[in-house]
């Protein structure tokens, strides 16, 4: 697909757009922050409500601002929801279509967050095997929750899942991404973020379980 695009771009000459050359992971994070509509800044682009609508706003709006093409698999690797490729001409970006938007969202700020690091990637984005993860994880959920506003939500984290679940809904993020924050920053000991992926990690398997269920697949 990506040889057959670059083929159409090349007919019609469409000049693609070049990747921007970003100094250091703070400097990559804000300029994701603006392509994944935060709600810091709604004068920019109005972010739908719904997680879908998110979604499809900012692949678009990827799209329209990178050398980037993004696609969803409907049969991932097991165990693997997202993966990238960078080229200095057109990098790809694979979705599980089979995830949640939220969750997709978190996928595709980790794979893109590859591509602007120049790095391709076949990975996990809560496994921190690797420097590499590592860091695409932190790009990724300070674009989508950057620290400044964070810290100024979480005077009170004695009861995290209730915090947890009104940051997913109010920045259209998965329950996994915004523990993983909250760890980030120091806000979530290691043992409770570790109990609660364990625990969204268990709703995430048992959702997949029933959608193949649902489709008739294995």
């Amino acid at each position: 697909r990506r040889k057959i695009l670059l083929g159409l771009l090349h007919d019609h000459d469409v000049e693609l757009k070049r990747l921007p050359e970003l100094h250091g992971d703070a400097a990559i994070s804000d300029f994701m922050t603006h392509l994944f509509c935060v709600p810091e800044f709604p004068e920019e682009v109005v972010v739908p409500d719904t997680l879908s609508g998110a979604l499809s706003v900012t692949k678009l709006l990827v799209e329209k601002s990178l050398p980037v093409v993004v696609f969803e698999a409907s049969r991932p690797i097991e165990g693997v929801r997202g993966c990238s490729l960078y080229d200095p001409g057109l990098s790809v970006v694979i979705l599980s279509s089979i995830d949640q938007a939220n969750a997709k969202r978190f996928t595709l700020a980790h794979e893109i967050a590859h591509i602007l690091t120049r790095v391709s990637g076949i990975c996990d984005p809560f496994d921190d095997g690797s420097q590499t993860e590592q860091r695409c994880n932190r790009i990724a959920g300070e674009s989508l929750l950057p620290t400044r506003i964070l810290s100024s939500r979480i005077e009170n984290v004695n009861e995290p899942e209730t915090l947890i679940s009104e940051l997913a809904l109010e920045f259209k993020m998965s329950y996994s991404a915004v523990a993983m924050r909250l760890y980030q920053i120091e806000a979530l000991p290691n043992r409770r973020l570790r109990e609660l992926l364990d625990l969204y990690s268990s709703q995430y398997q048992a959702a997949r379980a029933r959608q193949r269920e649902k489709d008739g697949g294995p």
